[in-house]
């Protein structure tokens, strides 16, 4: 039977044991049980279940074109734990990514997906691979810990070269043996066993993309139990996003997340409140124009900072007739706590007025200079904004925090220090632009 796998996969298998052998005989059994306790949950085998059933659906269509055989069982078993299964523990990270699906089909086509398969056809003998498995996987982890940190920067390139060198001597390796044995590398057998994994996981994608629908269907319905309390109301509720949403997950999410318990009192304010999330999606790809004598689109505002990772997201209604929009805080600095920067676009359901950065320092370090980062960023913003270079005065004021307001032109500029009144000295350090359209 040990014929079947290749003395790398025998080598991982040992290890594997080793380790999970280890694990159970130490302290940390009780998590691992837990884990183990967790993956057992009825849910999760039904998913996994789900995962076995499709892709013996997809086993039997390659089968019926002639591109599975039994030969490659050990393969599509090693594909459904690895791969399959593996990928479930990873739909958090999957839905986060929006070219998951685009870069998936990508990988799978890449000239590394041949290579891989070629370095795979030519082993070690059983010891060698057994002393090759841990240290590479040690070398690995020891790259991604450096990686983390620019005070391991000289460490990690050295634990990340020889990884690329071990890397390099395999293909030169494996590809010196596939070309003497040509014959035995140029097989149907081998094209077959090639193909198979790269189009299963091609014909893979749609079972994740469903279940990706689905478990945002799950949380979004979770926070909208939780703000309607009536279970019938509850269940209107959930047969009208369904129909009207469908895979419009975005809108999902963003009527999902405006709910307020205050707000919806009745099925017809359910009713209002989606149609609301389907115009704005509207007005969002066919934005109005707006004079630069009124304001700033407000479309076009949340994109001002995209490419500082501060995109202001989705410009909805807040309170008291506010509109606003907000981007997600970004970290500056290396402090144990995290000092962020955050960007708001405010004013009408049309018309942005008020453009405002926010940096909130917890933890003050003279060697790192915040507010060259928060200038920075202002530069970009004050010109996309205005179309000028921001003001010296301004930028004097940012570097040394100091509280200033000027007039320019029909901007409102200002820079604006507040002290949390803490022992750390914690502050919030305000930049912002208002257009003088929206004070009349």
């Amino acid at each position: 039977m040990l014929e079947i796998f290749s003395t790398r996969e025998i080598a991982i298998g040992i290890w594997g044991v080793i380790l999970i052998t280890v694990i159970s005989l130490t302290t940390v059994r009780k998590s691992f049980s837990g884990v183990l306790t967790a993956f057992l949950n009825p849910k999760i085998l039904i998913t996994i279940a789900w995962v076995v059933g499709y892709v013996a659906c997809c086993v039997w269509l390659l089968y019926s074109m002639k591109l599975w055989t039994v030969s490659l069982l050990k393969d599509t078993i090693l594909w459904v734990i690895f791969v399959g299964i593996g990928t479930l523990f990873k739909m958090n990270t999957i839905i986060k990514d929006k070219d998951y699906f685009k870069n998936a089909v990508k990988d799978n086509l890449k000239f590394m997906a041949i290579l891989e398969f070629v370095i795979g056809l030519y082993n070690f003998s059983i010891w060698v691979e057994l002393l090759i498995v841990p240290i590479t996987a040690f070398v690995a982890i020891l790259v991604g810990f450096t990686e983390k940190s620019n005070k391991y920067e000289k460490l990690y390139k050295l634990f990340n070269n020889i990884l690329i060198f071990f890397g390099l001597a395999l293909i030169l390796r494996a590809c010196f043996l596939a070309v003497i044995h040509f014959d035995e590398f140029a097989t149907t057998d081998h094209l077959r066993e090639f193909l198979f994994g790269p189009i299963l996981s091609v014909l893979f994608l749609p079972f994740i993309y469903l279940m990706s629908v689905y478990m945002q269907y799950e949380d979004a319905f979770a926070r909208v139990k939780f703000v309607l309390q009536s279970p019938e109301r509850f269940s209107y509720a959930r047969r009208k996003a369904f129909l009207k949403f469908r895979f419009d997950i975005d809108g999902l999410k963003r009527w999902a997340n405006g709910l307020h318990r205050g707000k919806i009192k009745s099925n017809i304010d359910i009713n209002n409140d989606i149609e609301l999330i389907k115009q704005r999606q509207i007005i969002e790809k066919n934005p109005p124009i707006i004079s630069e004598t009124e304001g700033w689109s407000p479309y076009s505002a949340i994109k001002f900072l995209s490419n500082f990772g501060l995109g202001a997201g989705y410009y909805s209604a807040g309170y008291e007739d506010e509109w606003k929009a907000e981007s997600s805080y970004v970290k500056i600095g290396d402090s144990l706590l995290s000092n962020k920067i955050i960007f708001y676009v405010r004013g009408s359901e049309r018309i942005a007025d008020n453009l405002e950065l926010v940096l909130s320092v917890f933890t003050p370090n003279k060697t790192y200079d915040y507010h060259a980062d928060l200038l920075n960023i202002s530069m970009v913003l004050y010109e996309k904004a205005t179309g000028q270079m921001i003001p010296p005065k301004i930028a004097n004021a940012i570097l040394k925090e100091r509280n200033v307001k000027i007039d320019e032109g029909q901007f409102s500029v200002s820079v604006r220090k507040s002290d949390w009144g803490n022992s750390t000295g914690s502050y919030d350090l305000f930049f912002c632009i208002g257009h003088k359209a929206g004070e009349n």
